[in-house]
């Protein structure tokens, strides 16, 4: 074998495992900020859920029921919460049956504790804020499944 084509194959290799070592490095920060995009959009829809629910002192929850059925069509499987003062539910969202939100006693008190809490139900990503205001104490929780991230 010539010295000409040992080099050629050494730079081939080289240069192919330059480009696998990159290619694992985005894919791997690819799927961390989806991952982050996705908490943060379940974030946001918690947040936006306690100040809607602030502002309407009527609590037609048939309106509520269209708005999460029509305009939350980016959040796959998703399911919502509001729990009031007393750890009852005030509103449960879900689009199907089996996706269900309840909050245990112990998840309930971790959230009133640290304000606002990730955690997982039903293998899904889950988000919890606690808010308290003139009307009362309040737990809006909210979790949907990652399909792009996970």
């Amino acid at each position: 074998m010539s010295i000409r084509f040992k080099i050629a194959l050494m730079f081939a290799g080289l240069v192919t495992l330059i480009l696998l070592i990159a290619g694992v490095f985005v894919y791997l920060f690819s799927i961390q900020e989806l991952q982050k995009t996705f908490s943060e959009r379940l974030k946001n829809r918690a947040w936006a859920t306690s100040r809607i629910y602030a502002a309407i002192n009527d609590k037609n929850y048939f309106l509520w029921n269209k708005m999460d059925n029509e305009i939350v069509a980016s959040l796959y499987d998703k399911s919502i919460s509001i729990l009031n003062e007393n750890n009852g539910y005030d509103y449960v969202y879900f689009d199907s049956p089996h996706d269900s939100l309840l909050l245990n006693t112990e998840l309930i008190t971790r959230v009133k504790l640290k304000g606002e809490l990730f955690f997982t139900s039903k293998n899904r990503i889950a988000f919890a804020l606690h808010k308290v205001d003139s009307k009362g104490s309040f737990i809006f929780a909210i979790a949907a499944t990652d399909i792009n991230g996970s």
